[in-house]
C-alpha cells in the first residue's frame, strides 16, 4: 500500500512540508484586508463630525507651540507633555509630528483629526489581515478575525477620541511591520526587511506600548525556521535587528523623557501590597472588557485591588500561568499561536509590571487596542478548528460556532455604535462615563468643568458636589471651586481655594494663576509676586504665567520689567485683546508712544466694543500730538452700550486742560 503524504501544518508545527508554500495571489477585491479595512473606515465615518474632547484641547486645539511651525524640532524632542505645560515620561514624536502636520492641512478643525484616525483605523485593520494571511492562518481565520477587530468596542476610545491616536498608529506600524517582516522571508530581498525595521520604529516613536511586539516577532521567526539547519544563526539574524532597534529607542527616550508616569487620580497613595495585587488584577479586568456585552465607557476605571482574596488577583494569577503555559507549550511545538498568545498578553502584562514598579495605574479601554488582536486571532483560530471538525463529543451542531461568531459581531456593532455617541462633545463624553460608571468621581468632575465653561454654574456646583462624595481627596474639586468663586469675585475663597488644590498635589499651573489674579485684586502684591516667581520657575514657557507676571509688574509700577513677559504671551495669544491692552499701557508707561498705540489699536481691531481699549488709545493719541486720532476714539467709546459717558467727558476735559495727563488707570 503506497502512503499517503502528510498534510501541510498551517499552524508552523514540525513535520510541515514543505513549511510554506507560495500560494497564487488572492484576487484583491476578495481579500479579507480589503473588507475588514472597508468596514472599519465606514462604521468609524461618522466620527469626522465630532469635535475636541478632552486632552484634545491642551495638546492641540490650545496648543500654542504645535501652531508655531518654528518649534517643530524642539517639540519632537522633548517630553510628550511638554507643550501643554506637563511632564508625562512619555515621547511620542510620530503622533506629535502627525498632529503638527493635520493642523496645517486642515485649519485646526477637527474633523480631518478624525478623518486621520478613521483611515489608520481601516489601515491597522487592513494590515492585521495581511499578517494573518501571509502567516498561513487561513482565508476565514483572517476574515473573522480582522472584522471582529474592525467593529471592537473596545477601539471606541482610540478611534472617536482625535488623543487615542496614539494606540492605532501604535498598532498600525507594529501590524505592517510584522507583515513585512514575514513577507520578505519568501526571498532574499532586505527591502521588506527594511521597511519593517522602519515600521516598528514608528511603532515605537508613537507609543511605548509597541516594545512587546519584539516578542511576536522572535515567536514568528521561531515557528518559521523550525526545520531550517541553521535555525539558530538565522533566528538571530532575524531578530538582532529589532533588538538594536529597541535599547538605542529605550535610552534616547529616557533621555529625552525621563520622568516618572503620572499617578492615577484615584490612586494617588498606594501601598507597596496594594501595588502587588493591584498588578496581578490588571489582566482578568482588562480582559473583561473585551467580552461582548461587557459595559463599555470613556476612560474605563479599574479600581485597585486591596487584598489577595479579591477575586481579580486570584484570577489573575490563574490567566498569567494559562499564558505563560500556552506561550512555552505553542513555543515548544513551533507553533505561531504563540505570537498570538504573545501579542494580547504582553502588553496587559507590560501595565500590570508598571503598576508594580512605578505605582501607576493605567485604565481606559484604548490599551487593549494592540492587544485586541491577538484575542480575535486567537478566538477565531478556535472557531475555525472547531466548525471543521464539529462539535463531538458533545452534541451541539456543527454550526454552533458560527452562530457565536454572528451573535458576537452583532453585539459588538450594537455596542460600539452605542458608545461612539458618547464622544461627540466634551458634555457627551462625561455623560456617557458618568452613566456608565456612575462611581467614577472623574465623570462629574468632568461635567464640572464643561459646566463652567458654558457658565452653568449651579449644574457644575451639583457634579463637584457628587465628586466630593465619591472622592474627596481630588485636587480638581479644590481648582474647579476657585474658578467659579473667581467668576464672582470672591476673592477671599479663590486664594483658599487655590491653597487646596496646590496642597492636594495640582501640578497645572490654573490654580495657582487664579490665586494669583486673586491677591493682585485683594493688592496682596507681595504674597502675588512670591506666588509667581514660583510659577516662572516651574511653568516658564507658559504663556499664562508670562501674562500674570506682566501684569503683576505693571502693579507694582515696573513697566519696563512687563514688557517682556508680555510680549512673549502676546507672541503665543495674538488674538488676546486684553493682553494688546496690558502690552500697550506697558509701552505707554514707558513712554513708547508709538509701540504703545500700535497694540491698543490692535486691541480695538480685535474687540471694538471694548471701552478701555478705546479710552488708552484715546490718552496714547493725545501723547502723541494727535488730537484728531485722540477724539475718534472717544466718540467710539461714546457711542458703544454701558459706556459711563461721565467719566469719558472728565477725561477729555482733563486733556483739554492740562495737555500732558499720564496713560489712565482702570
Amino acid at each position: 500500500m503506497t502512503s499517503r503524504p502528510a498534510p501541510a501544518d498551517r499552524s508552523g508545527r514540525r513535520g510541515a512540508a514543505p513549511r510554506r508554500e507560495h500560494r497564487p495571489a488572492r484576487r484583491w477585491w476578495s481579500h479579507p484586508a480589503l473588507g475588514a479595512g472597508l468596514l472599519a473606515l465606514l462604521f468609524f465615518l461618522p466620527t469626522i463630525r465630532y469635535g475636541w474632547v478632552r486632552d484634545d484641547h491642551q495638546m492641540i486645539a490650545e496648543n500654542q507651540f504645535l501652531r508655531h511651525p518654528r518649534y517643530l524640532l524642539q517639540l519632537l524632542l522633548t517630553d510628550f507633555w511638554s507643550s501643554p505645560g506637563g511632564q508625562s515620561g512619555l515621547w511620542r514624536p510620530v503622533i506629535t509630528l502627525s498632529y503638527w502636520i493635520d493642523g496645517r492641512i486642515s485649519g485646526w478643525q477637527p474633523g480631518w483629526f478624525h478623518a486621520v484616525n478613521a483611515l489608520s483605523h481601516a489601515a491597522a485593520t487592513a494590515l492585521f489581515a495581511l499578517l494573518l494571511v501571509e502567516i498561513g492562518a487561513g482565508a476565514a481565520v483572517a476574515w473573522f478575525a480582522s472584522l471582529w477587530f474592525a467593529v471592537m468596542p473596545v477601539h471606541v476610545e482610540s478611534v472617536a477620541w482625535i488623543s487615542g491616536r496614539t494606540d492605532v498608529w501604535c498598532a498600525m506600524f507594529c501590524f505592517a511591520a510584522l507583515w513585512m517582516h514575514e513577507r520578505g522571508a519568501r526571498g532574499t530581498s532586505w527591502a521588506w526587511r527594511s521597511g519593517a525595521a522602519l515600521a516598528f520604529l514608528a511603532g515605537l516613536l508613537s507609543k511605548e506600548g509597541a516594545a512587546p511586539v519584539l516578542a511576536v516577532f522572535a515567536a514568528l521567526a521561531w515557528a518559521r525556521l523550525a526545520d531550517s539547519p541553521k535555525r539558530w544563526a538565522q533566528f538571530a539574524v532575524e531578530t538582532a535587528p529589532y533588538l538594536v532597534i529597541t535599547a538605542v529607542w529605550a535610552y534616547v527616550h529616557q533621555g529625552i523623557a525621563p520622568a516618572d508616569l503620572t499617578p492615577a487620580a484615584a490612586w494617588r497613595h498606594s501601598t507597596p501590597m496594594e501595588r502587588v495585587w493591584t498588578s496581578v488584577a490588571t489582566l482578568p479586568s482588562y480582559l473583561a472588557l473585551l467580552l461582548p456585552g461587557h459595559p463599555q465607557g470613556p476612560d474605563w476605571l479599574i479600581a485597585p485591588a486591596r487584598s489577595p482574596l479579591d477575586p481579580r488577583v486570584i484570577l489573575g494569577v490563574l490567566l498569567h500561568l494559562v499564558a505563560i503555559v500556552f506561550v512555552i507549550r505553542e513555543w515548544g511545538k513551533k507553533s505561531r499561536l504563540s505570537a498570538a498568545m504573545l501579542l494580547l498578553w504582553l502588553p496587559l502584562a507590560l501595565i500590570g509590571g508598571l503598576t508594580l514598579t512605578r505605582g501607576v495605574l493605567l485604565y481606559g479601554g484604548r490599551h487593549l487596542y494592540m492587544g485586541s488582536a491577538g484575542a480575535t486571532w486567537l478566538v477565531c483560530v478556535a472557531g475555525v478548528r472547531l466548525w471543521r471538525r464539529g462539535m463531538s463529543p458533545s452534541s451541539l451542531p456543527r454550526w454552533t460556532p458560527a452562530a457565536i461568531y454572528a451573535a458576537i459581531l452583532a453585539v459588538s456593532l450594537f455596542q460600539t455604535g452605542v458608545a461612539m455617541s458618547g464622544w461627540w462633545t466634551d458634555e457627551t463624553m462625561y455623560r456617557a462615563m458618568i452613566r456608565t460608571q456612575p462611581d467614577n468621581a472623574s465623570g462629574y468632575l468632568g461635567l464640572a468643568l464643561v459646566s463652567i465653561g458654558h457658565r452653568r454654574d449651579n449644574l457644575a456646583l451639583e457634579a463637584l458636589s457628587r465628586a466630593t462624595e465619591l472622592d474627596s481627596t481630588r485636587y480638581e474639586i479644590a481648582t474647579y471651586h476657585a474658578a467659579i468663586a473667581s467668576r464672582t469675585g470672591q476673592w477671599p475663597q479663590v486664594v483658599a481655594w487655590g491653597r487646596l488644590a496646590r496642597a492636594r498635589g495640582a501640578t497645572e499651573a490654573d490654580p495657582a494663576l487664579m490665586e494669583v489674579n486673586a491677591l493682585q485684586a485683594m493688592d496682596s502684591l507681595e504674597a502675588a509676586h512670591a506666588l509667581l516667581d514660583t510659577l516662572m520657575a516651574t511653568h516658564k514657557s507658559d504663556p499664562d504665567v508670562a501674562a500674570a507676571y506682566g501684569k503683576q509688574m505693571l502693579a507694582e509700577k515696573k513697566p519696563a520689567r512687563a514688557i517682556k513677559p508680555l510680549q512673549y504671551a502676546v507672541g503665543w495669544s495674538p488674538d488676546d485683546a486684553t493682553l494688546a491692552i496690558l502690552l500697550g499701557d506697558a509701552y505707554a508707561r514707558v513712554k513708547n508712544y508709538e509701540d504703545a498705540r500700535r497694540e491698543l489699536q490692535r486691541a480695538t481691531g480685535l474687540e471694538p466694543g471694548n471701552i478701555e481699549a478705546w479710552l488708552r488709545l484715546a490718552s496714547v493719541c493725545h501723547l502723541q500730538g494727535d488730537f484728531t486720532a485722540r477724539d475718534q476714539a472717544l466718540a467710539n467709546a461714546t457711542s458703544l452700550p454701558g459706556a459711563d459717558t461721565t467719566r469719558i467727558q472728565q477725561m477729555w476735559q482733563k486733556m483739554a486742560g492740562l495737555g500732558e495727563p499720564g496713560p489712565i488707570d482702570k
